[in-house]
C-alpha cells in the first residue's frame, strides 16, 4: 500500500478543529457530510484525516455566508 503523501497545505483533523474553533469529532462529522470533499484518511485505525487547506478555506466562506443569511433573516428587536 502506498504511503499517503502529506502536502504542505494539508491539515490534520486537529489542526482544522483548532482553526474552526470546534472539536476534532465535529471535523470528522463535517468530513462525513461532505464539507471537505478532498479529505483523505491516513492508514491505520486511529490516524487522522488530512484535509487540504483550500477545502477549509472554502468551508469558511460557506459558513460565513450562512451566518449572514441567518442574521439577515432574524427580525431586529426595537
Amino acid at each position: 500500500m502506498a504511503k499517503a503523501k502529506i502536502l504542505p497545505r494539508d491539515l490534520t483533523t486537529s489542526e482544522v478543529a483548532e482553526r474552526l474553533g470546534i472539536t476534532p469529532r465535529a471535523v470528522r462529522g463535517l468530513i462525513q457530510r461532505g464539507h471537505f470533499p478532498n479529505a483523505r484518511k491516513l492508514p491505520g485505525a486511529s490516524n487522522p484525516h488530512l484535509i487540504p487547506l483550500p477545502d477549509v478555506e472554502d468551508y469558511l466562506v460557506v459558513r460565513e455566508a450562512r451566518r449572514k443569511e441567518k442574521s439577515a433573516a432574524v427580525p431586529k428587536k426595537e
